[in-house]
């Protein structure tokens, strides 16, 4: 497997993860739920920090609204890792989650962001 080079293919090979994990009938794959919210988990801390101090020195009036965002998402992560910690392994919604991120990422309005995170 490739290793992906930009935050962009980084989300998209975590999307990939859960698909084949929500696809896995084997109940023994927690092991594997809980390695990809920690991936997760670090990637979105450190996805989110980059951007926002690339926003802090580029377009500090776009940073609030992006802050907004990123807090709706950690959120949303926080929820499915303490329902993980209490066992409830909701491949679904680990997925789902994933793959709105996945289709909300770098709007076409963040052209300049997404270059400048490349």
């Amino acid at each position: 497997m490739l290793t992906p080079n930009t935050p962009h293919q980084k989300l998209h090979a975590l999307c990939q993860q859960a698909g084949k994990l929500m696809e896995d009938d084997n109940v023994a794959n927690s092991g594997a739920f809980h390695a990809l919210l920690n991936e997760l988990a670090i990637f979105a801390r450190e996805h989110f920090a980059a951007e926002e101090e690339l926003l802090r020195q580029t377009n500090p009036a776009l940073l609030d609204s992006r802050l907004a965002e990123h807090l709706k998402y950690e959120s949303q992560l926080m929820d499915i890792l303490i329902a993980a910690s209490d066992g409830i392994l909701d491949k679904k919604r680990l997925y789902r989650f994933l793959t709105e991120w996945w289709s909300m990422y770098a709007p076409p309005s963040d052209t300049p962001l997404r270059a400048a995170m490349k």
